[in-house]
């Protein structure tokens, strides 16, 4: 097709120009809606995401963990053997249970 007829050169108007304008104005104003909302909505996001604790595990943390073990067998047997077992395997969820040692 050619581009003198698809927009009809011969045949101009004013009328025509003015919507195209209009068309390309109301395009510009939805567009900047839409950045804002997406700077509003990565900011959002990034002030609720929290970075993650690490956990390492040091010989003093490492006794205190079998001491609350000990502890924790004595006062509830399934329970202990259980954080034993988990100890036992290398799992650090002993340390992620927020077990209060003492």
């Amino acid at each position: 097709m050619d581009i003198n007829n698809y927009l009809n050169l011969n045949n101009f108007n004013i009328d025509f120009m003015l919507k195209l304008l209009q068309d390309h104005q109301k395009l510009i104003n939805e567009n900047k809606i839409l950045k804002n909302s997406l700077k509003n909505s990565s900011k959002s996001k990034k002030e609720t995401s929290k970075p993650t604790p690490k956990f390492y595990l040091t010989p003093k943390i490492g006794k205190l963990i079998e001491k609350c073990i000990k502890t924790l067998k004595q006062a509830d047997p399934i329970s202990g053997w259980f954080l034993h077992l988990l100890a036992i395997n290398g799992c650090r969820g002993t340390e992620l249970q927020k077990v209060k040692m003492q």
